[in-house]
């Protein structure tokens, strides 16, 4: 399968097995300490699910492929750090779980 086919502007698993492999390649690089961090962009999840890949995010595919079983989604600037404890959980847990 090749990137090559997959035609500008449309939606294919072609595409989506190709968002998966960039994931996957730049997690190597990272084991090979060839890189020394990862800044991602969302891919297309229904895009490459279609290509069978199942994961709700490439947050739980790299936590797969890291071995990590506790993660969550940090944005930084400066000094600042914000987690999202509510991604991709129904908005009633979160609710449930805040405390002041």
């Amino acid at each position: 399968m090749s990137l090559a086919d997959a035609k500008l502007g449309l939606l294919s698993p072609t595409a989506g097995y190709g968002s998966y492999r960039f994931v996957i390649q730049v997690y190597q690089l990272t084991g090979e300490g060839k890189v020394q961090g990862i800044i991602t962009a969302s891919p297309n999840k229904p895009v490459t699910n279609a290509h069978g890949h199942k994961w709700p995010g490439h947050m739980e595919l790299l936590a797969h492929e890291f071995w990590v079983k506790n993660f969550n989604l940090v944005l930084s600037t400066s000094d600042l750090y914000f987690l999202h404890p509510t991604t991709r959980v129904s908005l009633q847990l979160p609710i449930k779980d805040v405390t002041p």
